[in-house]
């Protein structure tokens, strides 16, 4: 108890520390019982033992950290408590549906709740109608059922109330009325029936409000989104006295009559439009009615409107030429829609005043005459449509209406003019027999903004978004290509498409581009001058291409970048300081390249900087670790391994109080490792020239620790056993010696891979394994340890014991580790016989049982092992006849050598069976034994099944596990 309040205390004590980084001197700890409140929330959720099997917000809710820092979680910085819980798209799958979210009710302060689209059903949780102080609640894209009475009497500081999606039924309760703060409120698609409860004229704030999707029946008072019920009757006149509307959508009912106005399209009106049209509207949408007569001139006095349509109705009427002399339309208005009417006239040329105008259709009408040439200055008109008039003349030569589609213009015999380019589709060869889906949904007959991977803007029709990743593109992208006439695109997707060439230099005219993913292709070449005009770009990645040239010499004016990564490239030259002088940047990633002198940071943006990601790793960087790195004070994760970076580990880096994630390895750093590195939770600092530790009071938080291949000397750091969470320590290829102390059982039961191999660790190792719950792999190897080997515990994977001096008998204990897959005693003392219930461990992949001391016989089942596609009993005292089996039989002759009494090898060794090697040939197989089993270890202690599997040769293991084995021993591959 005493230790557990030792660790508490420290856990405060540093967080106290650190914690006026954000918040100054008075920010507040996550109070004990709401730590407890939450707690015992997750543990309402069936959620597997595994720590990486929580849903991405709750893998930080542990213990030992401040709830105010676990995600999703806010707290008020004065007081402690939790005031915000964001669990939207988290949690679905896991909950206990009997006690679903019945702790929640003790969070009393909560002013935010978002528990949106997971899987809770039932009904609403009784707990959440006791969080009075909530303004902000969104329960929407669940499978709730039920009424919704206990929000409405018991929330009365709701300003946000978002409910649809799920499976709520009854009437909308009265007491809604009481919710007199609300400004968002939506029902939408759920079962709600009855009428509108008149009670909601109260919501003098409403903003948004939509009952989309529902079985609401009868009148209706004077609000809002109505849309795809079964409404019937005439619309109530008193709609036009709400001054403060701006929206209105009463679509696709039953309504009859005269219209008000505002959006009213799908319904089945007759007559005229209303004479008087007032008010701040921003969309006026009537069509698909049965509407005549002319248009109201009274939409002067809309001084805000942007969208106008009266498309599919009876209108007969001139074209409105007035609409382009009212001063406030021009600059306003976006989309005009007067289509399938019937007006007449000319098109005027003052409609090229309206300089906001985005798109225009006035197709099946009965106008005349010829397309104002003045149109063609329309900078913003993407969207058009003239087809099926009678109109002749020249088709305007403006940039928008060279990319516009043929069928814009059909059914107008007299047009001519220049013809449009080809479609996007057709600049890329592709193989009809592959699955390139979007390619069927691209056709001229269905609109644009319904093929695969493009999104268009709601309001406007304009295409924003082009994601085509993972489709087999097989080309260039040239200047010419139609793509780049795409001037509203704000988001670019072409990663994994097999694009080749270089970044064409028109990429730069998509000026309204906010992301621009390039990755996974081969490209080549270098980065486009005409890049810099993308000032509005935040997401860059050109990751995993074969560009070989420097980076622009100023990257400065990307002033809104916050992710840039140009790893797994050929980049060339030095490190791109004014790249740093970015405020908004966040994430850099310049690994596996080919960059080379100093890391320098002189031009950083102080310590405001918002940088939490920078990936160096695998170039030719040099010289030491700058000390102005620490004005990066939000720095999480730093990745270097793999350079030329000398010196020391500067004390700047203590600054960095939120990094978490150092790697350094396989560099040429040397001398005290600090010991204010200790309160990392991942830290790789192998091959480089470290000898020593700074000794540290304070217990660390480290997690996964690899300190190979230095030359570090001296007895084993006793500062690990304080370690409570490490999960991965390898301490392998060292000069350590004496012995392997009993605290590290304190370390010990976390721990999942330890590895002290190579070494000069001597006595007995101690017997703290029984303890070792979640170790999986252990490797002693090549020390000098001794003494006997007993008790282990059952879950382990690998069990490399090899090159030491333990005597004895192999316990029969082995037998119990059911999920064993590799087992190393060789060049050890063992003596008798090979235990035969070895034979029960039916996952064993690996077995060398050589250069020991073992006499009688191989036990006859292991020639039932079907895993085991490595075995070795050379240079014992074994004798009798080798087991028959498939995987005996597929053995190399040299598993078997220097045992004399051993017979039954002619179909294994054939001609090349030697009954007393020489003494090279037991060293040459001693060495391949040595180089096998350093890969083995690591390879199955994380690998994904069998080892080899009954359809490989050993020598398909060795290539695999040469390669698998860096990924495991080097945890720097994190950063790809």
């Amino acid at each position: 108890m005493s230790l557990m309040l030792t660790t508490l205390s420290f856990i405060f004590s540093f967080i106290s520390n650190f914690g006026d980084t954000y918040a100054g001197p008075t920010k507040q700890l996550c109070r004990p019982e709401q730590r407890d409140v939450l707690l015992e929330f997750k543990n309402e959720f069936e959620i597997p033992n595994s720590h990486d099997s929580f849903p991405p917000p709750m893998k930080s809710w542990r213990y030992n950290r401040d709830c105010c820092d676990w995600d999703g979680i806010t707290c008020d910085p004065k007081s402690g408590q939790v005031i915000k819980l964001d669990l939207s798209y988290s949690l679905h799958g896991w909950f206990h549906s009997n006690t679903i979210l019945s702790s929640i009710g003790n969070l009393s302060h909560l002013t935010f709740l978002d528990l949106s689209n997971n899987l809770f059903s039932g009904g609403i949780p009784f707990s959440i109608g006791n969080l009075s102080h909530l303004t902000f609640l969104d329960l929407s894209d669940n499978d709730f059922k039920g009424e919704i009475s206990s929000l409405t009497e018991n929330l009365p500081h709701l300003t946000t109330l978002s409910l649809s999606d799920n499976n709520f039924d009854g009437k909308i309760p009265f007491s809604i009325g009481k919710l007199s703060l609300l400004t968002t409120l939506d029902l939408d698609h759920n079962y709600f029936d009855g009428e509108i409860p008149s009670s909601m004229v109260k919501l003098s704030h409403l903003t948004s409000l939509s009952f989309f999707g529902n079985k609401l029946v009868g009148k209706i008072p004077s609000f809002f989104d109505i849309s795809f019920n079964q409404f019937t009757g005439i619309l109530p006149t008193n709609i036009n006295s709400l001054s403060h509307l701006e929206y209105f959508d009463a679509s696709v009912n039953s309504f009859v009559g005269t219209p008000p106005r505002l959006i009213l399209g799908r319904n089945r009106l007759s007559g005229g439009l209303p004479e008087n049209i007032y008010g701040n509207l921003i969309s006026l949408d009537f069509g698909h009615n049965q509407l005549v007569g002319k248009l109201p001139r009274s939409l002067i006095h809309s001084p805000t409107l942007e969208v106008f349509n009266v498309e599919s109705n009876k209108i007969n009427d001139s074209f409105p030429f007035w609409l382009s002399s009212l001063q406030n339309l021009q600059i306003l208005l976006h989309v005009l829609n007067f289509s399938s009417n019937a007006f007449s006239g000319h098109i005027p040329s003052s409609l090229a005043d309206l300089t906001a105008l985005e798109s225009l259709d006035v197709s099946q009408n009965k106008l005349s005459g010829g397309i104002p040439q003045e149109l063609g200055s329309l900078s913003y008109l993407s969207r058009m449509n003239f087809s099926h008039y009678h109109l002749a003349g020249l088709v305007p030569g403006g940039t928008q209406f060279r990319t516009q589609d043929c069928s814009s213009f059909e059914n107008n015999s007299g047009l001519f003019g220049p013809s449009l380019d080809e479609s996007l589709q057709n600049e890329f060869p592709f193989d009809e027999s592959t699955t390139n889906t979007w390619v069927t949904s691209w056709n001229k007959s269905s609109d644009c903004c319904h093929w695969k991977g493009v999104t268009c803007d709601g309001n406007h029709g304009q295409v924003i978004s082009l994601e085509l990743n993972e489709t087999f593109l097989n080309s260039s992208l040239k200047s010419s290509s139609s793509l780049f006439r795409l001037q509203y695109l704000r988001r670019l997707n072409l990663s994994s498409c097999n694009l080749q060439g270089e970044i064409s230099s028109s990429l730069g005219n998509l000026s309204r581009l906010t992301s621009v993913d390039l990755s996974y292709n081969k490209l080549v070449g270098a980065i486009p001058v005409s890049l810099a005009k993308l000032t509005k770009l935040s997401y860059l990645s050109l990751n995993s291409n074969n560009f070989t040239s420097t980076l622009p010499s100023d990257m400065s004016g990307f002033h809104n970048l916050e992710h840039f990564d140009v790893s797994k490239n050929s980049f060339v030259g030095s490190f791109p300081r004014s790249l740093f002088s970015i405020p908004s940047l966040q994430y850099v990633s310049l690994g596996d390249n080919q960059f080379t002198g100093p890391v320098e940071f002189v031009n950083t943006f102080s310590s405001s900087s918002k940088l939490h990601f920078l990936g160096l790793s695998r170039n030719r960087f040099d010289g030491p670790i700058p000390e102005s790195i620490s004005k990066f004070l939000n720095l999480r994760q730093l990745y270097m391994s793999g350079n030329n970076i000398t010196g020391s580990i500067p004390k700047s880096i203590s600054k960095l109080v939120n990094l978490t994630d150092l790697h350094l390895s396989n560099n040429k750093l040397l001398g005290q490792v600090p010991s204010f590195l200790w309160r990392m939770a991942t830290m790789t600092l192998s091959h480089n020239h470290f000898s020593s530790f700074e000794n540290s009071s304070q217990e660390t938080q480290i997690q996964i620790l690899d300190l190979s291949y230095n030359s570090f000397q001296g007895p084993f750091p006793h500062w690990i056993c304080k370690v409570k969470g490490l999960r991965y320590l390898d301490l392998s290829n060292n000069l350590f010696n004496g012995s392997v102390p009993p605290c590290l059982s304190n370390s010990i039961v976390s721990l999942m891979e330890m590895n002290l191999r190579n070494n000069s660790f001597g006595g007995a190792l101690p017997d703290i394994f029984v303890d070792a719950t979640k170790l999986r792999s252990l490797d002693v190897s090549h020390n000098q340890l001794e003494g006997k080997f007993e008790r282990i515990q059952k879950d382990f994977r690998a069990i490399d014991f090899s090159g030491n001096k333990i005597r004895g008998k192999i316990p029969e204990s082995l037998c119990f580790l059911k999920g064993l897959r590799l087992l190393n005693l060789s060049g050890n003392a063992f003596t008798s016989d090979i235990p035969r219930s070895l034979a029960n461990l039916t996952n064993l992949e690996a077995l060398d049982l050589s250069r020991n001391k073992l006499s009688g016989q191989i036990p006859q089942d292991f020639g039932k092992l079907s895993f085991l596609s490595y075995m070795n009993f050379s240079h014992n005292l074994l004798h009798g006849p080798v087991p028959r089996g498939t995987q005996i039989q597929r053995q190399e002759c040299s598993s078997f050598l220097d045992n004399p009494g051993l017979y039954g090898l002619e179909e294994i060794c054939q001609h090349t069976y030697t009954l007393n090697p020489t003494i090279q040939q037991v060293e040459e197989h001693s060495e391949t034994e040595e180089q096998m089993f350093s890969w083995l270890a690591a390879g199955i202690a994380y690998g994904p099944g069998v080892l080899c599997g009954l359809n490989f040769l050993i020598h398909s293991c060795f290539f695999f596990f040469s390669h698998f084995s860096n990924s495991i021993a080097s945890p720097t591959r994190q950063e790809n």
